[in-house]
């Protein structure tokens, strides 16, 4: 079966971190086993999971999650890829990883495509 890549674009607020969860939650019930990636820097929940957010009566609330690992450097990143075995990589906020993501994808995606 050859690989396959999904990209989720958009500007901030517009659902991508949403759509990334239902995506991940689908191949869940589907029984795919599942890793998601995020940067360390992301600050913005905790350092194991991605989140949806919404305001609720002028507060921030947490809507949905997944488990996440983060990782900073694409030692970090290949480590990650080692340590569990997954059917679906899920990525959050790629463009704070760095140049090296595209080229670890790209290897990836044709390692697994063979």
């Amino acid at each position: 079966m050859s690989a396959r890549l999904e990209v989720i674009t958009g500007p901030m607020f517009s659902g991508k971190s949403a759509t990334l969860i239902q995506l991940l939650e689908n191949a869940t019930y589907a029984r795919k086993q599942i890793l998601v990636i995020k940067p360390a820097l992301d600050k913005r929940s905790v350092e194991t999971e991605i989140t949806t957010r919404k305001i609720i009566r002028g507060r921030s609330t947490v809507i949905n999650k997944f488990p996440a690992n983060s990782v900073n450097t694409l030692r970090e990143f290949r480590k990650a890829l080692k340590e569990r075995y997954f059917h679906v990589l899920g990525v959050e906020e790629a463009q704070f990883l760095g140049p090296w993501i595209v080229t670890a994808v790209k290897e990836l995606l044709s390692a697994r495509s063979r």
